[in-house]
């Protein structure tokens, strides 16, 4: 009865590695094959992703930058519409305020304005 156990215990393993063992080794190779194909393609697409958001990115800090600049012209703009008189006159104080509320505005518009990285060179594959 002790030998019966024991070779049913040395069986049992046997017997379910048996699948594992009798699989073909060709079907192994074409389904590692397959796995690798599909991680290739997702790191290639990952790659396009990333670089499509770089892309991204850096139109939206040239667009900053431009918002940035008309801001500036625009607070000369006002300057030189301030000396020529514009707040002369019938409720001056109005006019002023306005300039004020603009200046602040636009103060607000240049400050902080991230700047693009330099793209790195391309490395040959």
């Amino acid at each position: 009865m002790k030998y019966l156990s024991l070779g049913a215990l040395v069986a049992t393993p046997l017997l379910m590695a048996g699948p594992m063992v009798l699989q073909s080794p060709q079907g192994t190779d074409e389904a590692l094959k397959a796995e690798l194909a599909a991680q290739v393609q997702r790191i290639d697409d990952l790659e396009r992703d990333i670089a499509e958001a770089r892309d991204l990115v850096d139109l939206m800090l040239l667009h900053m930058d431009d918002q940035a600049k008309a801001a500036k012209a625009l607070e000369t703009t006002l300057a030189s519409s301030e000396q020529l008189g514009f707040t002369a006159g019938i409720n001056s104080r109005s006019r002023e305020v306005l300039l004020t509320g603009w200046r602040s505005y636009l103060t607000e518009q240049q400050a902080g304005v991230p700047k693009a990285k330099p793209k790195p060179v391309a490395k040959p594959k």
